[in-house]
């Protein structure tokens, strides 16, 4: 008996969903803008969104607790080094990129 075009759609949907957290699980990100993307071909934005952030925020939970699991491997202090300076900087840009264009959408 084949499957109905809702089966199907859910069917494709978990694929995409797949190959989305496998690219950020190796990559650290990119499953919701993947998911999202591939998912509208399928579902109206509406219903896909919370289901894409919910799965997210589980994803990023189960990685933090494998990480915390394995944090005796980790050098902390070197991976400090390494990250926060291009997380500061990344965020003080964004962060005026953001009153720019606020301030910018205002003015016209």
């Amino acid at each position: 008996m084949p499957l109905p075009a809702e089966g199907i759609k859910i069917v494709l949907l978990a694929l995409a969903l797949v190959l989305a957290h496998s690219v950020e699980t190796t990559l650290g990100f990119g499953a919701t803008i993947i998911a999202l993307a591939l998912g509208l071909f399928l579902f109206p934005l509406q219903m896909l969104l919370p289901v894409l952030v919910t799965i997210g925020i589980l994803q990023s939970t189960w990685l933090a607790a494998m990480w915390i699991g394995g944090q005796a491997n980790v050098q902390s202090l070197e991976l400090a080094a390494l990250v926060l300076p291009g997380f500061i900087e990344g965020v003080a840009i964004g962060s005026l990129i953001k009153v720019r264009a606020t301030a910018f959408k205002t003015m016209t």
